[in-house]
């Protein structure tokens, strides 16, 4: 039978754009850090707060690993 799994692709990645996605992935990630500052509960039962900065923690983990898989891209 034959293996019908292909293999991985390398796509080259314009040097601008990724330059370009790259900044906006770290602006987005100081943003969201920002965010997160300034959601800090003010009490220890602001469940509201809490379930906010598990969010965004969420979210900057994502945007994080985007930019480290872009920056592991060639170029």
């Amino acid at each position: 039978m034959k293996d019908k799994r292909s293999t991985p692709t390398t796509v080259a990645i314009d040097p601008d754009l990724k330059s370009q996605a790259e900044e906006q992935l770290r602006k987005e990630i100081t943003l969201i850090e920002h965010w997160m500052k300034n959601l800090e509960p003010r009490s220890g039962t602001d469940t509201n707060a809490t379930q906010l900065n598990l969010k965004y923690q969420d979210m900057r983990r994502s945007r994080q690993d985007m930019l480290d898989a872009l920056q592991k891209q060639q170029s």
